[in-house]
C-alpha cells in the first residue's frame, strides 16, 4: 500500500519506539516485530494475518506479545492511534482519509476507536489541537486500549464491512484473516448481552459468529467454539420466538458436542431443553436436564447451574418441586464460588 509523506511523518515516532522495543529481542522476535513495524497501516494486519500471510509461527507472536508487555492487538492499535493524533493535529485531511491512512475500512469505527483511547472525538481532537497549539492534547496522556477494546474494534469493522457485502460475498471477506478465536468468543458475548435489549443484533452476532467460525478451518478448540456459536444463534433465534431456526440451530450444535468436556455438554443440554420447553415439551426437557445431572455429579457449580435450570421450567411449568430445586442449585453454586 501507497504511504503518503503526511503519513511517515506522524508515524515516525511510533516506529522509532517500536525500533526501540526491538532492542535485546531474540533474533526470531526481531523479526517478527520488524515485520509488524513493516506493515503497520495494513488494513489486515492482525495476529493470524501475521501467522497466514507472513508465516510467523503463533509460538513467535505469543513470546513477542509477554516480551512486549501487551497483547499486539493492543501493540497495533496503539501505535495506529497515536499517528492519527499525530495527523490530526499536523495535517488538514479529512478523517475519513486518516481512517483509511492508519488501517481502518470504517470512519465510525476509527472514531469511537480513538475517543477511547484520547477521550476525544477526532473532530473535537483536532479543534483542540488548533485551537489552543502549546497546549498538552489528550494524546500525551493516554492510556493503552486494552485487549478487550481491540477487540471491539475488530468485531465493529467486521460488522460494518458485513453488513455492505451480499450474501455471497460474506464468507470471502471472513476468509481473508480478520477472524480469530478470542474474536469469535468477543462476538458471542456480545451477542449474549445484547439478547435482552436488542435480539435482532444478537441474531446478526450469533450467524457472524457461525459464519466465521466454520470459514476458519480445523484448529485447537474448534468443536467446542463451533458447538458454541450454534448454541448462541439457537438461543438468541429462541429469544426471537423463531422456533424453527432455533431448532436448525441447535441440531448443528449437536454435531459439534460429541467428545466435548461435560461443561460444554451440558451447555449444550440446557439451551436444547430450553428450546424444548419453549415448544411445551415440558418433560423431554425435563430428562435432558436430569441427563446432564448425572454428568455433573463431581462438578459442583455446574450441578448448581443445571438444578437450577431444571427448578425454574418445573416452576414455569406449574409443577411441584421447583423452588427447592432452585434453592439447592443455588447453594450448590454458592459452595462451589467459596471453594475457588
Amino acid at each position: 500500500m501507497e504511504i503518503s509523506k503526511d503519513l511517515e511523518r506522524a508515524a515516525q515516532p511510533s516506529r522509532e519506539r517500536i525500533r526501540q522495543d526491538l532492542e535485546g529481542l531474540p533474533a526470531e522476535l526481531r523479526t517478527a516485530l520488524r515485520t509488524l513495524e513493516e506493515h503497520l497501516f495494513h488494513p489486515a494486519l492482525n495476529v493470524t494475518w501475521l501467522m497466514t500471510d507472513r508465516q510467523i509461527s503463533r509460538g513467535a507472536l505469543r513470546r513477542l506479545a509477554t516480551a512486549l508487555g501487551i497483547s499486539l492487538h493492543a501493540y497495533i492499535e496503539n501505535h495506529r492511534m497515536e499517528t492519527a493524533s499525530r495527523l490530526l493535529a499536523a495535517t488538514s485531511e479529512k478523517i475519513q482519509v486518516i481512517s483509511a491512512w492508519v488501517g481502518f475500512s470504517s470512519i465510525q469505527v476509527f472514531s469511537r476507536a480513538f475517543m477511547r483511547w484520547s477521550g476525544e472525538r477526532p473532530s473535537a481532537y483536532r479543534r483542540i489541537s488548533k485551537t489552543f497549539p502549546k497546549q498538552p492534547l489528550p494524546a500525551p496522556k493516554l492510556r493503552f486500549l486494552n485487549s478487550e477494546e481491540t477487540l471491539r474494534i475488530q468485531a465493529e469493522e467486521l460488522l460494518l464491512e458485513i453488513r455492505r457485502r451480499s450474501p455471497a460475498a460474506q464468507e470471502s471477506l471472513l476468509r481473508s484473516n480478520r477472524c480469530s478465536p478470542a474474536l469469535i468468543r468477543f462476538l458471542l458475548d456480545e451477542g449474549r448481552l445484547l439478547r435482552s435489549e436488542n435480539v435482532g443484533e444478537a441474531i446478526q452476532r450469533g450467524r457472524l459468529a457461525t459464519l466465521a467460525v466454520e470459514s476458519m478451518g480445523n484448529f485447537e478448540g474448534a468443536p467446542e467454539l463451533r458447538a458454541d456459536s450454534w448454541i448462541e444463534l439457537a438461543e438468541s433465534y429462541r429469544a426471537a420466538g423463531d422456533l424453527d431456526a432455533a431448532e436448525q440451530a441447535i441440531q448443528r450444535a449437536e454435531g459439534w458436542t460429541g467428545g466435548l468436556p461435560i461443561r460444554a455438554r451440558a451447555r449444550f443440554l440446557i439451551a436444547k431443553a430450553a428450546l424444548l420447553q419453549a415448544r411445551g415439551a415440558v418433560d423431554e426437557a425435563l430428562a435432558l436436564l436430569d441427563h446432564g445431572l448425572s454428568m455433573s455429579r463431581k462438578d459442583r457449580a455446574l450441578a448448581g447451574e443445571l438444578f437450577t435450570h431444571k427448578g425454574a421450567l418445573l416452576s414455569a411449568a406449574g409443577r411441584d418441586g421447583g423452588i427447592a430445586l432452585i434453592e439447592h442449585g443455588l447453594m450448590l453454586t454458592r459452595l462451589a464460588e467459596e471453594e475457588t
